[in-house]
């Protein structure tokens, strides 16, 4: 973990499992002890991991297809278009809230 104090933000870089995350942790304190820190990062680390799988995000997006005029809302077809490696043109996901 790799942590930055730049003009009053704390920037941490953190490896985890070849994943390269670069999250930014607002806190009052100035001096923030080392450990505690770590804990968050995990713990925010940990929640985002859970968060960004394919079905918890295909459940809060919608597909809206402007080739077919479509608005796709199945779970296992917005999976699919996240999934997928080339995107096609005019296909957007739109987020439910």
């Amino acid at each position: 973990m790799v942590a930055q104090q730049k003009k009053g933000w704390l920037v941490i870089n953190k490896y985890m499992k070849g994943i390269k995350r670069d999250i930014i942790i607002l806190r009052k304190e100035s001096f923030p002890n080392k450990q505690s820190l770590e804990k968050e990062v995990m713990l925010l680390n940990d929640m985002l991991q859970a968060i960004e799988k394919s079905g918890r995000m295909a459940a809060s997006f919608e597909l809206v297809d402007l080739n077919r005029f479509k608005v796709i809302s199945k779970s296992h077809l917005v999976s699919s278009a996240i999934r997928s490696a080339i995107p096609r043109p005019f296909e957007f996901l739109i987020n439910k809230n």
